[in-house]
């Protein structure tokens, strides 16, 4: 009988011999790690750790595995199989079925990593398999640095010192930008700063603030000009032509594999794309696309490739593995042109060379346009920045490149550059930059304002295009301002003159001026703001000889009240710049009281009031100048309160009458009191109740015709009489004179000879206050004062 064996010993048997097969086919298998070479270059800032697209790839691949491939660094290096993320020393390639297919290793420098040339090796190791060695390189750019810049104070429409940038690290670029383009200086330049015309045309100093940071590399648009024949340089960070360099004719569409070994070609007439080969330059494949191939654009991880039909109005996109299309993207707007791939390959930017003026917007994921940008006329070119924050469109027939901000798609700078930019293709240098610790220094332009003003007669001729000051920069010789407005606003080259009188003129002050803009504006037409300048020295002359009164103090209200320009239309016959050398018409202005200001800090009057046309201009106090001289004018207060208005006149002709006005605050007067011209010696007396401590008296002197002057005012207090002690008298060489109480602080006191002859004026600002008066002759002298008191001064 044959004996069975039983079905569950034979599976077992069968199970054992199939293992021992599978152990001995494995244990003659031999693990493998395959890979390629290192494509691209690594390049970083010190402290960084490199980004795309500055970062090295290759692939690795295992057979025969029984277990992980260990993926290491060598110092200075981090690896990842993520291009933007993920970066470690080490990770891991998990192997399945004893496999790893082909997986993509990015390198970066890591940002612990020292400056300059940094090399090293990718090791990639498995149990049982010969550990393999990928070399890798890189540039760690050292921290650019700008040496410290020297503050500057300048002074209006004077030149600069010029600025030159160093620093620690050769070839660092430096950008600046200045917070006042007012100035004379750019908001912002790359480079040295050359010496330039300040400017500052306000009343107080202005001071711009230049922040200079070094860079070490920087990214620049290079925009092919198809008419003019050159190339315009585009700083990316400022958005200014730095360059324009001259080259050969026209140019089109060619884009570079992000690791250089395929080239793509748009062949338009044939309608297709050849792919090159770099390393055989040859043409490895041609793919045919849509009609009138125009731009090409490879995405940054080199897997897609972009191109513009122009006669079909579709974009095509190539899988570069496959070398086929695998999807087209229909652009509205019409022949399309210049396509660009934004760095992390979600966007590709096509611009459409037609009427539309626009720039379409395709999502890669459904590639199809989901926006569109207005840009200039018949835009060619695009290119998106290394950051991939802004996109730079060259628009053809505008000669000028739109700046457009991807985030928000706006357009947020127009530059002009040559004639026909066109610049297909990927135009903007690919390189990181470095940027250092930013430095800041000041230049200061103090005003012209701050001059003080001329001493003696001055002629000066600038060219007019805002508020302008004639005078030395802002140190000396001021003569007058001009600020344009109205019809007309005056401009070009003007001149601005002054005399300054040796001896008192009787009409007016003897500062005057003569102001003259180019015939070509219309001198009789221009229109402006005049200020002109006086001290109060000129006013204080003036007052001597004229009855009715220039400010005396800035608190002199009646005589900024009574402040006169005379305006006298063409230019002096002679060059002397006195009235009767001026044949044109005569007008009087009376410019707003708010307009006459005393410059504490400048210690000069300064007078501002519009004109129409330009001339000799004098100040005076009267209108119309009245026949008459008024030699004194007082009043007296008596015991039983009354006061005694006396006046002394001269040269009476057509003279009507006189009318005393009263006062308890100078500013508000009324007539007490009007006496007949008809002899030269005067008086009125005022009987009226005393109202108030303090009266103030002037005199109005009217003629036949209208005309009319006033005195000088005279003051007087109803308590204890002023007492004013002058001490030592006899004097030798100065006197003081003691006051008793403000009375007549403010007020002006008169020093004439005997024969009445004014020799000088004093203005009464202290209690005690020195009077020198060594230039005169020993004789004897009156000094008055205005609340009617006399006293007599012996020099010897």
């Amino acid at each position: 009988m044959r004996k069975f064996i039983p079905i569950s010993k034979t599976v077992q048997k069968l199970t054992q011999f199939i293992v021992m097969l599978a152990s001995l086919q494995f244990a003659n298998a031999q693990a493998v790690v395959t890979v390629d070479a290192a494509t691209g270059n690594i390049s970083a800032c010190f402290g960084n750790a490199s980004v795309m697209p500055s970062i090295q790839q290759f692939t690795a691949s295992g057979t025969g595995l029984t277990g992980n491939i260990t993926v290491t660094a060598s110092a200075d290096f981090e690896v990842s199989t993520i291009a933007a993320s993920g970066y470690a020393a080490t990770l891991t390639l998990t192997q399945s079925g004893s496999t790893v297919d082909g997986t993509v290793i990015y390198i970066r420098s890591a940002a612990t990593a020292a400056s300059g040339v940094i090399s090293g090796n990718i090791t990639l190791a498995s149990i049982g398999a010969t550990s393999v060695l990928v070399a890798t390189t890189g540039n760690v750019n050292a921290t650019p640095t700008v040496n410290p810049i020297t503050n500057q104070s300048v002074c209006n429409n004077t030149a600069t010192s010029a600025v030159a940038f160093s620093g620690a690290v050769a070839g660092t670029v430096f950008n600046w930008t200045n917070n006042t383009a007012s100035i004379g200086l750019a908001a912002s330049g790359t480079g040295n700063i050359a010496s330039f015309t300040a400017t500052n045309n306000s009343s107080t100093p202005v001071t711009a603030t230049i922040t200079v940071t070094p860079t070490s590399r920087i990214a620049f648009a290079y925009i092919a000009n198809y008419y003019s024949n050159d190339v315009s340089v585009i700083n990316t960070t400022t958005n200014t032509v730095i360059a324009t360099v001259a080259v050969g004719g026209g140019a089109k569409g060619v884009s570079v594999s992000p690791d250089g070994s395929k080239v793509y070609v748009t062949n338009n007439s044939s309608n297709n794309v050849s792919v090159i080969n770099t390393a055989t330059n040859t043409v490895e494949a041609t793919v045919a696309v849509g009609g009138g191939p125009i731009g090409v654009s490879v995405s940054p991880n080199g897997s897609r490739v972009y191109v513009s039909n122009n006669t079909s109005n579709t974009v095509s996109v190539i899988n570069t593995t496959t070398n086929t299309v695998v999807a087209t993207a229909a652009v509205a707007a019409g022949s399309p042109y210049g396509v660009s791939v934004s760095p992390n390959g979600n966007r590709v930017y096509v611009a459409s060379n037609n009427t539309s003026r626009k720039v379409s917007v395709i999502n890669t994921v459904i590639n199809t346009v989901v926006s569109s940008v207005t840009v200039g006329t018949f835009p060619y070119g695009v290119s998106v920045s290394p950051d991939g924050s802004r996109l730079y469109v060259s628009n053809f027939s505008s000669n000028n490149v739109s700046v457009i901000n991807t985030t928000n798609l706006a357009v947020e700078a127009t530059v002009a550059v040559g004639s026909g930019p066109s610049s297909l293709g990927n135009f903007i240098a690919n390189v990181p930059s470095c940027t250092g610790i930013a430095q800041i220094f000041n230049i200061t332009v103090n005003p012209s304002s701050d001059a003080t003003i001329a001493t003696v007669n001055k002629t000066q001729t600038l060219p007019v295009t805002g508020i302008t000051y004639f005078s030395n920069g802002c140190t000396d010789a001021l003569i007058a301002k001009l600020s344009p407005n109205g019809a007309s606003p005056v401009s070009g080259n003007t001149t601005a003159t002054i005399w300054i009188e040796t001896t008192q003129p009787t009409q007016f002050v003897k500062r005057h001026y003569e102001i003259t803009p180019p015939t070509t504006t219309g001198a009789a037409t221009a229109t402006s703001n005049v200020t002109l300048y006086f001290t109060q020295e000129e006013f204080d002359d003036y007052n001597a000889v004229n009855l009715v009164k220039l400010p005396t103090t800035p608190a002199d209200a009646a005589g900024i009240a009574n402040l006169l320009i005379e305006k006298r239309s063409g230019v002096s016959s002679d060059g002397t710049g006195l009235p009767d050398t001026y044949t044109g018409s005569v007008a009087t202005i009376n410019p707003s009281d708010v307009d006459i200001i005393w410059n504490a800090t400048a210690s000069r009057w300064e007078v501002s009031f519009d004109v129409t046309g330009f001339s000799g201009f004098f100040v005076k106090t009267q209108a119309v100048a009245l026949p008459l001289t008024l030699i004194s004018f007082t009043a007296t207060k008596h015991p039983n309160d009354n006061v005694l208005l006396q006046w002394l006149t001269a040269n009476e002709i057509n003279l009507k009458h006189f009318e005393v006005e009263r006062s308890i605050n100078v500013n508000s007067f009324q007539t007490i009191g009007t006496i007949a011209a008809e002899n030269n010696n005067y008086q009125l007396t005022d009987k009226d109740a005393w109202t108030s401590d303090v009266r103030y008296y002037r005199l109005k002197s009217v003629d036949n015709d209208g005309g009319f002057s006033y005195s000088n005012i005279v003051g007087l207090s109803n308590k204890q009489q002023s007492k004013i002690s002058i001490y030592p008298n006899p004097v030798s060489n100065i006197f003081i004179i003691q006051l008793t109480d403000n009375l007549l602080l403010k007020r002006t006191a008169t020093l004439v000879d005997v024969s009445g002859k004014l020799v000088k004026s004093i203005l009464l600002t202290n209690i005690y206050q020195s009077v020198d008066i060594a230039n005169l002759a020993n004789g004897i002298y009156l000094l008055k004062f205005e609340n009617g008191v006399t006293e007599k001064i012996i020099k010897q």
